[in-house]
């Protein structure tokens, strides 16, 4: 960042983040704020996800954080925009990353919780449209399995047949249809989008 205490100071804000809305909100609006910056926050982000000591509760509120951002990353902001197409580039790690984490819980009823809270924001993701249908099937492979046993099943998939039932819809069709915020009509939709143009960040979402 183009200030060393703008990196410590967000350093500062992961370290101490829980799972509260404010905390989340507070530290979403620090980042849109500093967008040009936007790669070297995603890297920041990244490898606090990813610490294997940092206790779990962390990891989650630190994804919370990450979909909040990709969230709001069209909003009127500077460079707001490049928040997405850098977090494409390491959510396959950090999901990953939380698989490891999941697996490794003690009992399934556990690890069914941990997995659920990670499946509701990656859901989100489908309902807001912010990333293709492939990249979204993948990272849930990702999470359920191992990287390489995920990649098996992407590749096993790409070899099917597409569809050529009458009245199949293209995938354009499709991803207006799923990308609804929050499943609310489409009447809401537009409200939002029109809050996502005056360049405040929108409220921090809720995956409960």
């Amino acid at each position: 960042m183009e200030r060393e205490d703008d990196r410590d100071e967000l350093e500062d804000i992961l370290r101490e983040m829980t799972m509260e809305r404010e905390d989340v909100m507070g530290a979403m609006v620090f980042c849109l704020d500093r967008s040009d910056c936007a790669l070297e926050i995603v890297e920041c982000i990244q490898q606090s996800l990813t610490i294997p000591e940092t206790p779990l509760d962390k990891k989650i509120a630190r994804l919370y954080l990450v979909s909040d951002i990709i969230h709001n990353s069209s909003c009127s902001r500077p460079s707001a925009w490049a928040y997405r197409s850098a977090f494409e580039k390491v959510l396959p790690e950090v999901v990953d990353h939380f698989g490891e984490v999941v697996r490794k819980l003690p009992g399934r009823l556990t690890q069914r919780i941990v997995r659920d809270k990670v499946m509701r924001v990656l859901y989100a993701w489908v309902q807001w449209a912010v990333y293709v249908p492939s990249y979204t099937r993948g990272l849930e492979a990702v999470l359920m399995f191992n990287k390489e046993d995920a990649e098996r099943e992407r590749e096993k998939e790409q070899a099917l047949p597409l569809p050529s039932a009458p009245g199949h819809r293209d995938h354009k069709g499709t991803e207006k249809e799923n990308g609804v915020h929050g499943g609310m009509g489409d009447g809401e939709e537009e409200e939002d989008e029109e809050e996502d143009l005056d360049g405040e960040a929108l409220d921090s979402q809720d995956y409960s």
